[in-house]
This record gives C-alpha cells, structure tokens and sequence, in this order.
C-alpha cells in the first residue's frame, strides 16, 4: 500500500505543468557611459534607446549598449518613436532631435524652452511638452506651438489615442499640479491645485491612467489614478520623489524614483490591487522606465544606471560576473529582491547572491536642475525672497536712525 502510494504521489508530481521562471531581482547593465540618463524607450528587447545628459545617447540591440552620436552636448530629457528608423529625442533649449535608423539629426523645434517629455500616435501626430505650458505638436512635416492653457512647466505626456492625450507638470510658485487633457481640438484643464508635483503620466486604456510624482510640502512619492470619472490617490510607499511609471497591464505597473536622503533607486510595483516597494539594488536616483513586456523591463537613472528585470536572467552570480542569460539581456548582477507577484507571469524567486552597497556620494542633479538640486525657478524664487529680506533689514535700519 505505501508503494502503491508512493508511486501515485510521484506520478501527481509528474503531471504538474513546468513554469518558465522570471528573474525577480533587477540587474545591473554595464551602460558604457558616465553620463546620468533621463529616459528609455524601445520598440524590442533588442532594440532600445535611452537617452541623457550632454547630449548622451544609448542603443541596446539585445547584446551590449552602445554610444550614439546626438550631434549635440545638450542635455536630453526624453524619448519615443514611432519605429526603430523613426525616433525622436527632446531636451534642453528646445532641441528635438530625429534618428532616421541611421543618423541622429536636429529638428527645428519651434520653442527655446526646455522640453521634458515627447509621445505621439504615430510619425505624423507628436507632442513634446516642457517649460512655462509648452506644447509643441508635429504633423509630419513640422512642430508648431499649441495653446496649453496654463503656465505651468509639464513634464510628462501620454495618451491612448489621437484624440485623448494627458500632459502633466507643475508650478513651484503658487499653482501646484496640473494635469491637462487633449481631445483632439483643444487641451483644457482637468485636474490642478494639488501640492503634488508630477513628472510622468501613462496609462493602459482611457480608463486607467497613472500619474507619478511627489508632493514638494510633503516628504512623500505621489501617484493618481484616473478610472475615467475622476482623479484620486493611491496609497504607496513611495519614498520621496516618483519620476517615472510604465506597466505591461492593469495589473503590473512600475514606478521608480529618487531621494536625496541616501535611498535611491526606489521601485514600485502595482499588481492590481496595491503598491509594493522592490529592491532595486542600486541606491542610484532612478528617472524613467519602459519595457517590452512584463518580462523585459528596463530603467535608467543618475550615474550612468541602466537595470533590468525579465525572463532568463537570473541574478546568482558575483557581483560584476556576468549574469548567465537564456533569453534577456547580458547584465551585471548587483542585488536580489522579492517582488510583488503578479497573478500569471511573476513567480515569487530570491536571487542567491546579495553583495554589499555603500552609499554614493552626493548624487548629480537631475535634468534642469544644478549641484544643489534646484531649477532655476527655484532659484528665482530665493532670490527674490533675499532682496526682499535685505529691503525690509535696510527700513528698519532707516527707521532706527532717524527716530533713534
């Protein structure tokens, strides 16, 4: 009877389906640059682009990442396209350039302001957004300015179609967030006031679109949800500041940020029903994420950081060894994580290896931003509280004199 047993309990183990296991742990990529990177888009696994400061540009065609001449030392902020020969980057002083699969070259842009995000439907429907509410459009042939309503700086567009496009940003003086729609004819003002500053917006249909960011008054990452009614919070344990979100579906989207106390490379992980924070590996301030599919994703961020995290690479080797590949890219392992699961495609898996990490000196500024972390309207703003400082000390100073 106990064999009997046995040998039906082995049979039962037989017949169970076998499971193609994702690495949960993000690995580090060898990037081949010093330069900090602001974005990544691709239209592949092998076919990536990530773009940056100084003008630094990125290609991974599955096996290595390689440099590109940009043609340009200005610093850029964004990236899409519509093809692998049709590919756009936007950045500081308004420079839009256009990679045709075989040349990166300038585009004349229309605006001097600095651009922070670029999305388009297609080659001949474009919109880039930046500083002061501009919204520059591309038809195919040419940008042109397009009324944004609003004076706000925006920093991230997205849209499911031609005609149902989101822009959002923020204004350090007075304004707080603003998210703006396009419905084909004009943009108009759908949701503002908030202290929260947001940097990027993406969505998986009309109804279910994520905006990330972070409240400047708080000390906190910020995420809205929009279910096609109205926009609301989620509850995250975000730390700091959310700059970039992307996801496969409605239940597996990621947002990676920054934080200036020492805790970079924050990623979190929406499963459908709520965040979780994953351990990146890296303390590196992390600006924007994209992938292929749940099992190829790729983020970028300060110092040169590009990780992944997908199918085939799993993380067991010595930190700066190179992690064995089945199907994913060749990477560096440098940390494990437990991720949040997803119901069908994210196995629950601990790397081995976990090597140790110290804290980085004091991180590079992000785009648009100088050594002490502070945009220039920022510092507009300082200033122009300093000259009412020395105002008011120098009558009261008047005062004294004469009445003393």
């Amino acid at each position: 009877a106990l064999l009997i047993a046995a040998i039906a309990l082995a049979c039962a183990f037989a017949v169970l389906p076998c499971h193609h296991s994702l690495a949960q742990g993000w690995v580090q990529m060898d990037s081949g640059t010093e330069a900090d990177l602001s974005a990544v888009w691709g239209t592949s696994p092998s076919d990536v682009f990530a773009v940056g400061w100084v003008g630094a540009i990125l290609h991974y065609d599955g096996s290595a990442w390689s440099q590109m001449d940009s043609g340009t030392g200005l610093d850029l902020n964004a990236v899409w396209g519509a093809s692998s020969s049709n590919v756009f980057a936007a950045g500081s002083d308004g420079i839009i350039l256009h990679y045709n699969g075989a040349a990166w070259s300038p585009m004349t842009s229309g605006t001097v302001n600095d651009l922070y995000g670029i999305w388009g439907t297609s080659s001949s429907d474009i919109f880039a957004v930046g500083w002061d509410g501009t919204i520059q459009h591309y038809n195919g042939a040419a940008w042109s300015p397009m009324v944004s309503g609003t004076a706000c700086d925006l920093y991230g567009v997205w849209g499911s179609a031609a005609n149902d496009v989101y822009a959002v940003g923020w204004s350090f003086i007075g304004e707080g967030s603003v998210i703006l729609h396009y419905n084909g004819v004009e943009w108009s003002v759908v949701h503002s006031g908030d202290t929260y500053d947001l940097y990027s917006v993406w969505g998986t249909c009309a109804s279910d679109v994520f905006a990330v960011g972070w409240d400047y008054f708080g000390d906190g990452g910020n995420i809205l949800h929009y279910d096609g009614v109205s926009w609301s919070a989620m509850a995250a344990s975000a730390v700091y500041d959310l700059s970039g979100v992307w996801g496969s579906s409605p239940t597996d989207v990621y947002a990676v940020g920054r934080d200036y106390y020492g805790m970079g490379g924050n990623v979190l992980n929406y499963d459908g029903v709520s965040w979780s924070a994953m351990d990146s590996g890296t303390t590196y301030n992390l600006c924007g994420i994209w992938g292929a599919s749940s099992s190829d994703v790729f983020a970028v961020g300060w110092d040169s950081a590009i990780l992944y995290r997908g199918e085939g690479v799993v993380p067991t080797v010595t930190p700066g060894a190179t992690a064995t590949s089945t199907g994913g890219p060749t990477a560096t392992a440098v940390a494990t994580a437990t991720a949040v699961a997803t119901p069908t495609s994210i196995p629950t898996a601990t790397a081995t290896s976990v090597p140790t990490y110290t804290v980085p000196p004091t991180p590079p500024p992000m785009a648009g931003e100088d050594e002490d972390g502070l945009t220039t309207e920022e510092w507009i703003w300082i200033g122009v509280a300093g000259v009412w400082g020395v105002a008011l000390l120098l009558g009261i100073g008047l005062l004294i004199r004469r009445y003393a």
